[in-house]
Protein backbone atom coordinates (compact mmCIF):
# COMPACT_ATOMS: atom_id res chain seq x y z
CA UNK A 1 0.00 0.00 0.00
CA UNK A 2 0.87 3.66 -0.01
CA UNK A 3 3.07 5.15 2.70
CA UNK A 4 1.29 7.22 5.31
CA UNK A 5 2.41 10.61 4.06
CA UNK A 6 0.73 13.49 2.20
CA UNK A 7 0.18 13.09 -1.54
CA UNK A 8 -0.69 15.94 -3.87
CA UNK A 9 -3.44 15.61 -6.47
CA UNK A 10 -4.48 18.10 -9.13
CA UNK A 11 -7.93 18.67 -10.60
CA UNK A 12 -7.45 19.74 -14.20
CA UNK A 13 -9.81 21.24 -16.75
CA UNK A 14 -8.73 19.69 -20.04
CA UNK A 15 -10.80 22.17 -22.03
CA UNK A 16 -9.22 25.18 -20.32
CA UNK A 17 -5.77 23.54 -19.93
CA UNK A 18 -5.82 24.81 -16.36
CA UNK A 19 -5.36 23.42 -12.86
CA UNK A 20 -8.63 24.18 -11.09
CA UNK A 21 -7.66 22.92 -7.63
CA UNK A 22 -5.02 20.93 -5.76
CA UNK A 23 -5.72 18.37 -3.06
CA UNK A 24 -3.46 17.05 -0.32
CA UNK A 25 -4.50 13.66 1.00
CA UNK A 26 -3.00 11.15 3.40
CA UNK A 27 -3.81 7.42 3.00
CA UNK A 28 -5.99 6.00 5.79
CA UNK A 29 -6.98 9.53 6.83
CA UNK A 30 -10.21 11.39 6.29
CA UNK A 31 -8.44 14.76 6.16
CA UNK A 32 -8.38 16.39 2.74
CA UNK A 33 -6.89 19.84 2.18
CA UNK A 34 -8.13 21.63 -0.92
CA UNK A 35 -6.61 24.75 -2.41
CA UNK A 36 -7.52 26.55 -5.58
CA UNK A 37 -9.18 29.59 -7.02
CA UNK A 38 -12.32 30.27 -8.94
CA UNK A 39 -11.95 30.03 -12.69
CA UNK A 40 -10.57 33.29 -14.02
CA UNK A 41 -10.66 34.99 -17.37
CA UNK A 42 -10.16 32.97 -20.51
CA UNK A 43 -7.76 33.69 -23.32
CA UNK A 44 -6.76 32.37 -26.74
CA UNK A 45 -3.48 30.98 -28.01
CA UNK A 46 -2.71 31.22 -31.72
CA UNK A 47 0.33 29.66 -33.33
CA UNK A 48 1.95 28.50 -36.52
CA UNK A 49 4.00 25.34 -37.09
CA UNK A 50 6.73 25.55 -39.71
CA UNK A 51 9.66 23.44 -40.85
CA UNK A 52 13.30 24.49 -40.57
CA UNK A 53 12.93 25.68 -44.17
CA UNK A 54 10.09 28.03 -43.10
CA UNK A 55 7.45 25.93 -44.87
CA UNK A 56 4.04 25.64 -43.09
CA UNK A 57 3.44 22.14 -41.69
CA UNK A 58 -0.08 21.02 -42.58
CA UNK A 59 -1.65 18.28 -40.45
CA UNK A 60 0.61 18.61 -37.40
CA UNK A 61 -1.04 17.72 -34.10
CA UNK A 62 -0.76 20.24 -31.25
CA UNK A 63 -1.75 19.26 -27.71
CA UNK A 64 -1.90 21.63 -24.74
CA UNK A 65 -1.45 21.04 -21.01
CA UNK A 66 -1.13 23.25 -17.92
CA UNK A 67 2.46 24.40 -17.44
CA UNK A 68 4.75 21.99 -15.54
CA UNK A 69 2.03 19.39 -15.00
CA UNK A 70 2.30 15.88 -16.39
CA UNK A 71 -0.97 14.77 -17.98
CA UNK A 72 -1.31 11.65 -20.18
CA UNK A 73 -1.01 12.83 -23.78
CA UNK A 74 -4.15 10.99 -24.84
CA UNK A 75 -6.23 13.10 -22.42
CA UNK A 76 -5.03 16.49 -23.61
CA UNK A 77 -7.03 18.88 -25.73
CA UNK A 78 -5.71 18.97 -29.27
CA UNK A 79 -5.88 20.89 -32.53
CA UNK A 80 -4.53 20.05 -36.00
CA UNK A 81 -2.78 22.67 -38.13
CA UNK A 82 -4.48 23.88 -41.30
CA UNK A 83 -2.92 24.28 -44.76
CA UNK A 84 -1.16 27.44 -43.52
CA UNK A 85 0.34 25.53 -40.58
CA UNK A 86 -1.81 27.50 -38.14
CA UNK A 87 -3.70 26.38 -35.03
CA UNK A 88 -5.82 28.12 -32.39
CA UNK A 89 -6.92 27.28 -28.86
CA UNK A 90 -9.80 29.37 -27.48
CA UNK A 91 -11.19 29.44 -23.95
CA UNK A 92 -7.91 28.77 -22.14
CA UNK A 93 -7.36 29.52 -18.48
CA UNK A 94 -4.30 29.54 -16.27
CA UNK A 95 -1.04 31.45 -16.51
CA UNK A 96 1.00 29.22 -18.78
CA UNK A 97 0.95 26.04 -20.82
CA UNK A 98 3.05 23.26 -22.27
CA UNK A 99 2.57 22.51 -25.96
CA UNK A 100 3.35 19.10 -27.45
CA UNK A 101 3.69 19.25 -31.23
CA UNK A 102 3.83 16.17 -33.46
CA UNK A 103 4.31 16.40 -37.21
CA UNK A 104 1.68 13.70 -37.68
CA UNK A 105 -1.17 12.58 -35.40
CA UNK A 106 -0.24 10.10 -32.67
CA UNK A 107 3.47 10.15 -33.50
CA UNK A 108 5.69 8.67 -30.81
CA UNK A 109 8.07 11.64 -30.79
CA UNK A 110 7.05 15.23 -30.14
CA UNK A 111 8.49 18.73 -29.82
CA UNK A 112 7.75 20.34 -26.44
CA UNK A 113 7.41 24.07 -25.94
CA UNK A 114 6.83 26.05 -22.73
CA UNK A 115 4.50 29.04 -23.04
CA UNK A 116 4.64 31.10 -19.86
CA UNK A 117 2.33 33.88 -21.03
CA UNK A 118 0.01 34.64 -23.92
CA UNK A 119 2.13 35.99 -26.80
CA UNK A 120 1.17 39.47 -27.92
CA UNK A 121 1.18 40.56 -31.54
CA UNK A 122 2.18 37.88 -34.04
CA UNK A 123 1.21 34.20 -33.58
CA UNK A 124 3.48 31.87 -31.65
CA UNK A 125 5.95 30.25 -34.05
CA UNK A 126 6.98 26.62 -33.62
CA UNK A 127 9.75 25.12 -35.75
CA UNK A 128 9.78 21.36 -36.41
CA UNK A 129 12.71 19.44 -37.88
CA UNK A 130 12.44 19.36 -41.67
CA UNK A 131 11.15 16.26 -43.42
CA UNK A 132 13.29 14.35 -45.84
CA UNK A 133 12.02 14.22 -49.38
CA UNK A 134 13.24 11.20 -51.29
CA UNK A 135 12.64 8.67 -54.01
CA UNK A 136 13.17 5.12 -52.81
CA UNK A 137 14.05 2.42 -55.31
CA UNK A 138 14.58 -1.23 -54.36
CA UNK A 139 16.75 -3.03 -56.89
CA UNK A 140 16.09 -6.61 -55.72
CA UNK A 141 13.37 -8.05 -58.04
CA UNK A 142 12.13 -10.33 -55.25
CA UNK A 143 10.99 -7.26 -53.33
CA UNK A 144 8.35 -6.40 -55.91
CA UNK A 145 5.00 -5.89 -54.15
CA UNK A 146 6.75 -5.84 -50.79
CA UNK A 147 5.22 -3.76 -48.03
CA UNK A 148 7.35 -0.81 -46.94
CA UNK A 149 7.30 0.58 -43.40
CA UNK A 150 9.64 3.25 -42.05
CA UNK A 151 10.90 3.00 -38.46
CA UNK A 152 12.76 5.30 -36.09
CA UNK A 153 15.62 4.19 -33.82
CA UNK A 154 13.15 2.92 -31.22
CA UNK A 155 11.41 0.95 -34.01
CA UNK A 156 8.27 3.05 -33.83
CA UNK A 157 6.47 3.51 -37.15
CA UNK A 158 7.14 6.83 -38.88
CA UNK A 159 4.22 8.12 -40.93
CA UNK A 160 5.12 8.94 -44.53
CA UNK A 161 3.52 10.98 -47.27
CA UNK A 162 3.45 9.28 -50.68
CA UNK A 163 3.17 11.50 -53.74
CA UNK A 164 2.34 10.02 -57.15
CA UNK A 165 1.44 12.61 -59.74
CA UNK A 166 -1.38 14.71 -58.27
CA UNK A 167 -2.20 12.07 -55.64
CA UNK A 168 -1.03 12.58 -52.04
CA UNK A 169 -1.51 9.85 -49.43
CA UNK A 170 -0.51 9.87 -45.75
CA UNK A 171 0.14 6.28 -44.71
CA UNK A 172 1.72 4.00 -42.11
CA UNK A 173 2.95 1.54 -44.76
CA UNK A 174 3.03 1.26 -48.52
CA UNK A 175 3.00 -1.53 -51.11
CA UNK A 176 5.84 -0.99 -53.57
CA UNK A 177 4.10 -2.37 -56.67
CA UNK A 178 6.52 -1.88 -59.56
CA UNK A 179 9.43 -1.30 -57.20
CA UNK A 180 9.20 2.48 -57.11
CA UNK A 181 7.19 4.46 -54.57
CA UNK A 182 7.37 7.78 -56.36
CA UNK A 183 8.22 10.66 -54.05
CA UNK A 184 8.09 10.12 -50.30
CA UNK A 185 8.23 12.69 -47.53
CA UNK A 186 9.02 11.53 -44.02
CA UNK A 187 10.49 12.72 -40.75
CA UNK A 188 14.24 12.75 -40.28
CA UNK A 189 13.52 10.37 -37.37
CA UNK A 190 13.19 7.53 -39.91
CA UNK A 191 16.36 5.41 -39.96
CA UNK A 192 15.09 1.98 -41.08
CA UNK A 193 13.14 0.75 -44.10
CA UNK A 194 11.32 -2.50 -43.30
CA UNK A 195 10.37 -4.56 -46.37
CA UNK A 196 7.99 -7.47 -45.85
CA UNK A 197 7.21 -10.10 -48.48
CA UNK A 198 5.32 -13.38 -48.25
CA UNK A 199 8.65 -15.18 -47.91
CA UNK A 200 10.63 -12.95 -45.57
CA UNK A 201 11.21 -9.51 -44.12
CA UNK A 202 14.25 -7.35 -44.81
CA UNK A 203 15.30 -4.33 -42.78
CA UNK A 204 17.60 -1.83 -44.46
CA UNK A 205 19.18 1.29 -43.04
CA UNK A 206 18.07 4.47 -44.75
CA UNK A 207 21.23 6.36 -45.78
CA UNK A 208 21.65 9.78 -44.26
CA UNK A 209 21.59 12.66 -46.73
CA UNK A 210 24.59 12.54 -49.08
CA UNK A 211 25.60 9.03 -47.94
CA UNK A 212 26.58 6.47 -50.53
CA UNK A 213 23.89 4.11 -51.80
CA UNK A 214 23.54 0.96 -49.70
CA UNK A 215 23.17 -2.46 -51.28
CA UNK A 216 19.58 -3.29 -52.16
CA UNK A 217 18.13 0.07 -51.23
CA UNK A 218 18.72 3.19 -53.27
CA UNK A 219 17.69 6.49 -51.76
CA UNK A 220 18.00 9.51 -54.02
CA UNK A 221 17.35 12.77 -52.21
CA UNK A 222 15.57 15.31 -54.35
CA UNK A 223 16.51 18.94 -54.74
Amino acid sequence: GLASKPYGLSIVSVERAEVMATLEVVPSSTDVHVSGAAAGAVTSLVGKVISEDHVPVHGAEVRIAPLDLEVPRSLLRKEVTDERGEFRFDGLGGAGWTLLVMEEPDAAASTTLRVESTPSGSPLKIVLPSRRRARLHFSDPSLRDARLTLLDRSENTVVMISRKGQSTVRCQSLTLGDGRTGVLEFSSRAVWALLETQQSSVRKEIPAPNDATKSGVEVVLLD
